[in-house]
């Protein structure tokens, strides 16, 4: 019989392969998503600043210019179709991907038949991610939302307007402008990416992570299972919030008590509602829940174990 040491090595050693998994994919999609505004400055360039009239090499503030902002909406149109739209499918191809993976924590917990249909079961991911059975975005939904990136459209409109409007703008001045906005400068995202890594999308790319829980969160429920580790390795940029439950056995119902209290949580006047159990350290938090039983649980630390059942009787009890 393993000691409790070797135990928690191999349960932690799962949870970091769903964590790399989670990793790969979502510098793929920066990588995607990069493509996707080249291609977009491209479209402006060809579609929308060709159409501009000058004099003397300066873009002339006029109302056949200043009409051009419906091409720009055009171009924006046709790439959301043409790219985003594809991109999106792609982005939730991956995410169930990570979601099937969870499956592997939990073969030694019921029958194999058992294991398959849980993991084939994702009504509740597609209904909160807004997608359907052929993994297509449904009008309305969150990932439908998110897709329209009205923010970068806006923001591309009104940079648009200030250097028509201005007195000295050139196409050259216009297309840097753009450019830096749109793909990015001096190591610094473009539009896109920043949107998707920041509030305004709901943390896209934290989407992986949150899948990866809401799907593991699943098992736990079917399985009955109650416990969990935190896992996951500590980094140099690791908040203390993890840092000092990293490696430890809890209970559902002690983190979902008091993790919201906890004061080392950060983002606590985000507006965000936070639910424990699936954003963990908050966004971009790498480690993993991984639940399981009582028998494990009281292996790894009884002492624990017997505190919180103490403490928690009418959950436990119930």
């Amino acid at each position: 019989m393993p000691t409790a040491a070797q135990l928690l090595a191999r349960l932690s050693a799962q949870a970091e392969q769903i964590a790399d998994a989670i990793e790969k994919r979502q510098a793929a999609l920066r990588s995607s998503v990069s493509t996707a505004e080249r291609d977009l400055f491209i479209r402006l360039v060809d579609d929308v600043f060709a159409e501009l009239e000058f004099r003397n090499g300066i873009i002339v503030n006029n109302t056949q210019n200043l009409l051009l902002l419906y091409r720009l909406d055009n171009a924006f149109d046709a790439w959301q179709t043409e790219v985003i739209n594809p991109l999106m499918r792609g982005f939730v191809a991956d995410l169930f991907s990570i979601a099937e993976m969870t499956g592997a924590y939990y073969t030694e917990f019921a029958a194999e038949k058992v294991i398959n249909d849980i993991a084939a079961s994702n009504e509740l991911l597609r209904a909160s991610l807004g997608v359907d059975t052929r993994g297509n975005l449904i009008k309305g939904g969150l990932l439908a939302d998110i897709s329209q990136l009205p923010s970068v459209r806006q923001e591309a409109k009104m940079l648009f307007l200030q250097e028509v409007q201005k007195t000295d703008a050139t196409l050259k001045d216009l297309q840097k402008t753009m450019k830096d906005f749109l793909r990015g400068k001096s190591g610094q995202p473009g539009a896109v990416n920043a949107n998707f890594a920041g509030r305004a999308s709901g943390y896209v790319y934290d989407l992986f992570n949150q899948v990866a829980e809401v799907k593991n969160i699943q098992f736990a429920e079917n399985l009955d299972l109650k416990w969990f580790i935190y896992s996951g390795d500590i980094i140099k940029d690791s908040r203390e919030f993890c840092i000092k439950k990293a490696g430890k056995v809890f209970a559902t119902i002690e983190a979902e008590t008091e993790w919201p209290k906890d004061p080392d949580l950060i983002g606590k006047g985000s507006g965000i509602p936070y639910v424990p159990l699936v954003q963990r350290g908050k966004w971009n938090c790498r480690h993993r829940i991984r639940y399981i039983s009582e028998e494990i649980a009281m292996r790894l630390d009884a002492d624990k174990v017997k505190a919180v059942k103490e403490k928690y009787s009418d959950f436990f009890n119930n």
